[in-house]
């Protein structure tokens, strides 16, 4: 190859270099940036762009910090199931029972099993709190079509959960009064949603165990018919 020509393949395979890095700098500064404005406390940027930010981070960028803070708090829920079952041509209706804390036993005895993806199934999100990116708009209350759009995407949003939330629920108490009393033995179906915050470093050990419960309960359903029992 002639001088001329090394020159130019050598220039032009430099900036292909310059190239690669700056887009490779400009991707992680905006992943760093997301994450970043993603870890803040709600504030009037993250509130107007937390749709984009959640679609982006999640599933597979999402975190929390929580665990590494002084307090990091946290809570559990367990899902208590009641069976109205059927007795000739009346009903009878049984005691709640628990179907979380079974299956977390199992978990914590047998690590390896697909005990956590059941824990998960078994305690459906149904965000029956208040969420904090509402309660920063309400705090912040700025007049801005932005916010207030965001606003209403997000008490759509958490609707939304709330009703698939409660759908899985009522399948899940359906298969579980099957699985206790036989298929074919349960007309309808109640679910409790027991929500439990876990007290803090300090406080554990003491009376009671867990600083908040708060207890929901469904109204009564038809009973469903659940692939697999």
């Amino acid at each position: 190859m002639r001088e001329p020509e090394q020159v130019g393949a050598r220039r032009r395979e430099r900036m292909a270099l310059r190239f690669a890095a700056l887009l490779l700098l400009s991707l992680f500064g905006s992943h760093f940036a997301c994450t970043l404005l993603y870890l803040t406390p709600p504030n009037p940027i993250r509130i107007a762009l937390h749709q984009p930010l959640l679609r982006y981070m999640q599933p597979y960028f999402s975190q929390s910090w929580r665990l590494f803070a002084p307090e990091p708090g946290g809570s559990d829920a367990i899902v208590l199931v009641a069976c109205r079952l059927r007795n000739g041509d009346t009903t009878q209706e049984s005691s709640w029972f628990d179907i979380t804390t079974p299956v977390l036993e199992h978990r914590y005895s047998h690590r390896f099993s697909p005990g956590l993806l059941l824990v998960r199934a078994l305690k459906p999100r149904l965000f029956l709190l208040a969420d904090p990116m509402n309660d920063a708009i309400r705090r912040y209350g700025l007049p801005s079509p932005v916010i207030e759009a965001a606003r209403v995407e997000l008490e759509a949003a958490a609707k939304r959960r709330f009703e698939t939330g409660r759908a899985h629920l009522y399948r899940i108490a359906s298969a579980a009064c099957d699985r206790r009393f036989g298929s074919g033995s349960t007309a309808e179906v109640r679910g409790r949603y027991v929500y439990r915050k876990v007290p803090s470093f300090g406080a554990r050990g003491s009376t009671p165990a867990y600083e908040e419960t708060q207890t929901y309960d469904f109204p009564w359903a038809p009973h469903e018919a659940v692939d697999g029992y």
